[in-house]
């Protein structure tokens, strides 16, 4: 029996979770999830309209609000971040024994 193995990559997962969620963030804006690191917040996700003009993660905030002066953002949520990823592995039980 040969196995097959799918190997899925959301780079923007937390970013665009967010964006889905919350009504008052306009989608063509960029947008990008925080976290405070060593004293400073840092860029800890982005959606592809941020990517697209040039943001990334672990970039501070400070150097993304001088790139993007109109970046939106909020705090991470990894633990409602995690809560989905472990839903959407239920989810994928009906397909596969392997998750």
């Amino acid at each position: 029996m040969s196995r097959r193995v799918l190997f899925i990559w959301f780079p923007h997962l937390a970013a665009e979770r967010r964006l889905r969620r919350e009504s008052w963030l306009d989608p063509s804006r960029p947008f990008a999830t925080l976290k405070k690191q060593a004293g400073a917040w840092r860029l800890s996700s982005v959606t592809p309209a941020a990517a697209r003009i040039g943001l990334a993660p672990g970039a501070s905030l400070a150097d993304a609000k001088a790139v993007a002066p109109r970046l939106a953002t909020a705090p991470e949520e990894p633990e409602r971040v995690q809560a989905f990823l472990s839903a959407l592995g239920r989810w994928c039980w009906r397909y596969t024994p392997w998750i």
